[in-house]
């Protein structure tokens, strides 16, 4: 697989960052390259490499095109059925609007929850190709604390929702666990 790993500027704003695109690139952050140790940059990049490996973006992307269509397909049915039955127009446009923004958080959060699956996935992906390339999985959880300034944050519950990441605390022990069972196995 042709890869691209390129240290770069702020990311979205964001001076601590790592992000795997389309076109099979990496990009870290200057600041986060320098902040990692040698095992920490590993993961983040095993990471970001295995959003690429398992076309977690393509994925995504198609799983909500196709979402999107089929619920734009069911709005266009319900409304059929009520011109059908006689609703009036009010009627029919106010089930379309109300309709609209109940299916539309309903597909955000479904997004989202996709994408924090995805976040998981790369993260056991990554501890793999890390300690494969002989590098240490358990740096994996320093990463990640480096991540967030050294501090995990506990996030409310509507957050953890809305967030393409899993909450922040889930996810730390999540990778604790994870890497500590890799090295208590190998």
């Amino acid at each position: 697989m042709q890869l691209s790993i390129e240290e770069t500027g702020p990311i979205d704003g964001a001076r601590i960052q790592a992000a795997a695109y389309r076109d099979k690139t990496i990009k870290i952050t200057r600041e986060l390259a320098n902040v990692m140790t040698d095992d920490e940059l590993a993961f983040i990049i095993g990471h970001e490499y295995a959003h690429i490996e398992q076309e977690h973006i393509a994925k995504h992307t198609a799983s909500d095109a196709a979402k999107r269509g089929a619920f734009k397909q069911t709005m266009n049915q319900l409304d059929e059925r009520q011109k059908r039955q006689g609703s009036s127009k009010l009627k029919r446009v106010a089930t379309q609007v109300v309709g609209g923004v109940l299916g539309g958080a309903s597909l955000a959060v479904t997004s989202q929850l996709e994408s924090q699956h995805y976040e998981t996935k790369a993260d056991e992906r990554a501890l793999e190709v890390v300690e494969a390339a002989g590098y240490n999985p358990e740096a994996s959880v320093t990463a990640y604390e480096k991540l967030h300034g050294g501090r995990v944050p506990d996030i409310g519950v509507l957050q953890s929702i809305v967030s393409t990441h899993p909450p922040p605390k889930s996810r730390h022990k999540h990778l604790r666990e994870k890497s500590r069972r890799r090295r208590e196995n190998g």
